[in-house]
């Protein structure tokens, strides 16, 4: 199956496309999120002119490789409200379209760039996300008031670096989500952490048929 060839993120054709490929995937959007897709596409592309955000530039392939992705981490979220933080996000994957599934959720976006995080503190208000709070910062160098339930990371760096890191701004029984592609298993191995028990969560993407791999490090340790 090759990918349809839609002109514009904002089309009848691609947004029809869209809610049926997720839909497939096990995924409802309400119409107003589905608008925020949109909208977020839209503003990515347009952006992206001027500041480097993404290299993935065809519309269907920012709705498999970026929306979609992104989506497949809410499978494994647990129901109750909670704090997530998303190191490294970039421009905003793959926090924002959890913040737009997960309404619910408190979210911090935290980025080095400047340039990205204008992006991101444009996009978030244009979305309307409440509770969801950009962050200019390295994330070794960022502090927290409060500790999280969950810490994701898309592309940023290896299971190691991101570990040492950020570990300790998880609560006990938090959990690391590092989404992760081909040779992810030698990350796994050179992690000898006996205070996180692994779970990894395996899924294909669409279409353009990707093996994905969700790596999750949940915290044994107390941080509180």
């Amino acid at each position: 199956m090759t990918l349809p060839n839609f002109k514009s993120i904002d089309s009848t054709n691609w947004i029809k496309w869209f809610d049926q490929l997720i839909t497939l995937q096990g995924f409802s959007l309400s119409e107003d999120q589905l608008k925020q897709m949109v909208l977020y596409g839209k503003e990515l592309l347009e952006w992206n002119r001027i500041i480097n955000l993404t290299t993935i530039v065809d519309p269907c392939e920012i709705a498999i490789k970026h929306f979609l992705d992104s989506m497949f981490v809410t499978t494994i979220l647990c129901n109750s409200v909670m704090h997530v933080l998303d190191i490294g996000t970039g421009a905003g994957f793959p926090g924002i379209p959890i913040k737009i599934i997960r309404p619910d959720l408190s979210m911090d976006l935290v980025d080095s760039s400047q340039k990205r995080v204008h992006f991101l503190k444009h996009i978030t208000h244009m979305l309307k996300l409440k509770n969801c709070h950009v962050h200019h910062c390295r994330i070794e160098k960022y502090h927290s008031p409060l500790l999280y339930d969950y810490i994701v990371s898309r592309a940023y760096s290896s299971i190691m670096t991101i570990v040492n890191q950020s570990h300790h701004l998880l609560k006990k029984n938090g959990t690391l989500i590092l989404m992760k592609g081909k040779n992810y298993m030698d990350e796994v191995n050179a992690l000898n952490e006996t205070c996180f028990s692994l779970t990894i969560h395996s899924y294909q993407l669409p279409v353009i048929r990707h093996d994905r791999k969700l790596v999750c490090l949940t915290c044994k340790s107390n941080h509180e």
